[in-house]
């Protein structure tokens, strides 16, 4: 059968339905470089005693015609309404011998057991194409590899939490096991942090603050009232503050012992009634009630009364009382700056990688320090001197790094830079020590920094095992190859995540049955069509 381009065929086709009613046939014959799909709508009527009786088979009517279109394998299907129309070539014409659209009453359908018979007016052949699959593989791959570099969901929640939406009882019943998850980790990583603090180096360190502090080595000028002056009080809050919120809580509920809940009065909930406050709200309410001021001074000094109310105090407790308040406040800043240094480099909090916000202007322990030191302290000309001798010493520095977004957006421009495929085969080969991600070159401006980092990234994946990768080089990748880029991510997560999700020896078991079912029905079907022709 040849048909040549633009041309129509009308073809006729002749069965017997089993039931009465809408009948639709879906008729595939393979070509060497292709296959035609006949789609046959009609409908049969009930039979009566005298048809019952007739031997042949039933015409069908000139509604019944069949329309159908020759198309490529790599092609959509048309509606089932359309015309033939002559799809691109499909092979030697000469070669392809002429088709027989006759279908059999009963045939083998794929969806039914080995064996199983199937009536013909029952099967559903459905051949679907998506013409943006190559999009939605993009977003799928997207979404794993922010699920990888972040892989818990309980941001979004968390902060749901803090904000003080109670929302509906379905709502809430669905977050409730996330909820308990939550404070589950930060139950752990509260007790790994006293953990921390109670070991005897910090013990050391805590007693040298305090004997320093006490005998007035380390002092808060005089003429700098913490509580009182609201600018340097502001000053100091601001330098606290460049701490990151979960960081910044661990040192506090740590060094002071209490457990610092979102239900402490700042902010009203209107739809509960309650009062909620937000993070950080909640840690400088802290800071200037427990590290600006001390309850147990004001009670000590002043009976319960703050020495800013009415009845202020005057002469010698006055005095005193500033001063024992100054004491505190360097005594609390001092440990809390050198516990969380300590606590980030043990990696306390491994879900938060930066120990200061990404706006702070500050991004090392040494400048807190050196920002305390010349703002309050006194009679100090190089404090880290002063502080070696008590073996104390910080040295955490943030990073470019370590403030690096790894959200991936665009699956084609994202990865671009190598630094995200980096800290994916970070994550991948269980490597904790970040080797990969040290040998990046940021900021990624220039093509050869891109370059190199996307070369330590493959060369990473291909000594972990990852297959498929000859024919992939960094110019792809630095270039956004679509192809190349979605065949690297496949080739990783097959070699990676997929044994641990299947069990080859069972896979292998299944397709071999399936091949054996196959390789039945289709002997099976050839020998009931070359039964049907003798019978004719």
């Amino acid at each position: 059968l040849c048909i040549k381009n633009g041309d129509k065929k009308k073809l006729r086709l002749t069965w017997t339905p089993t039931e009465a009613g809408g009948v639709r046939e879906a008729v595939h014959l393979k070509l060497p470089r292709g296959r035609i799909r006949i789609t046959a709508h009609g409908k049969a009527r009930a039979m009566n005693n005298r048809d019952k009786s007739k031997k042949k088979a039933v015409a069908v009517s000139a509604e019944n015609y069949a329309r159908g279109s020759i198309k490529s394998a790599s092609e959509p299907p048309v509606t089932p309404h359309r015309s033939v129309r002559k799809a691109p070539s499909v092979g030697s014409r000469a070669a392809t011998p002429a088709p027989d659209f006759s279908t059999p009453r009963t045939v083998f359908s794929k969806s039914s057991p080995a064996g199983s018979v199937t009536s013909a007016s029952k099967v559903r052949c459905h051949i679907k194409y998506d013409s943006e699959w190559a999009e939605k593989q993009c977003d799928a791959y997207a979404k794993w590899l922010n699920y990888s570099f972040q892989p818990t969901e309980d941001v979004a929640h968390e902060n749901s939490l803090h904000d003080g939406g109670d929302g509906d009882s379905c709502q809430s019943s669905r977050t409730g096991l996330r909820t308990l998850l939550l404070h589950r980790r930060r139950a752990q990583a509260r007790k790994q942090a006293l953990e921390l603090y109670q070991t005897d180096e910090m013990k050391n360190i805590r007693h040298s603050i305090e004997a320093e502090v006490d005998s007035g080595k380390l002092s808060i000028r005089s003429d700098r009232d913490v509580f009182a002056d609201v600018g340097l009080r502001g000053q100091i809050m601001s330098l606290l503050m460049s701490y990151s919120t979960p960081w910044l809580r661990l040192g506090l509920e740590t060094i002071f012992g209490e457990i610092l809940s979102s239900d402490i009065s700042a902010t009203s909930n209107s739809r509960s009634g309650e009062t909620v406050l937000r993070p950080r709200a909640m840690l400088k309410r802290f800071i200037v009630e427990r590290v600006f001021s001390d309850p147990a001074l004001c009670k000590k000094y002043t009976g319960g009364r703050h020495a800013t109310s009415n009845k202020t105090l005057s002469g010698r407790f006055d005095r005193e009382y500033k001063e024992a308040m100054r004491q505190h406040s360097l005594r609390c800043i001092l440990l809390l700056v050198t516990f969380l240094d300590k606590a980030k480099m043990q990696n306390v909090l491994e879900s938060v990688p930066c120990l200061f916000t990404r706006k702070a202007e500050v991004k090392s322990s040494k400048d807190v320090i050196t920002a305390i030191c010349r703002d309050l302290l006194f009679k100090e000309g190089n404090i880290f001197k002063h502080l070696s001798r008590l073996g104390l010493t910080v040295k955490y520095k943030q990073e470019p790094i370590d403030e690096f977004d790894y959200a991936v957006e665009n699956l084609a421009v994202d990865l671009r830079d190598g630094v995200r495929l980096a800290r994916m085969a970070e994550i991948l080969t269980n490597d904790s020590s970040s080797s990969l991600t040290k040998q990046m070159r940021l900021p990624t401006i220039s093509r050869l920094q891109k370059l190199h980092n996307t070369e330590v990234a493959l060369s990473a994946l291909v000594d972990a095992g990852v297959p498929n990768l000859d024919n992939i080089t960094t110019h792809h990748i630095v270039d956004g190859h679509r192809p190349r880029v979605l065949k690297l991510l496949w080739s990783t997560i097959a070699h990676f995540k997929l044994p641990s999700l299947l069990d080859l020896d069972l896979l292998r078991q299944e397709i071999a049955n399936v091949t054996r079912a196959n390789r039945s029905r289709r002997v099976l079907s050839m020998r009931y069509i070359g039964n049907q022709q003798v019978e004719r």
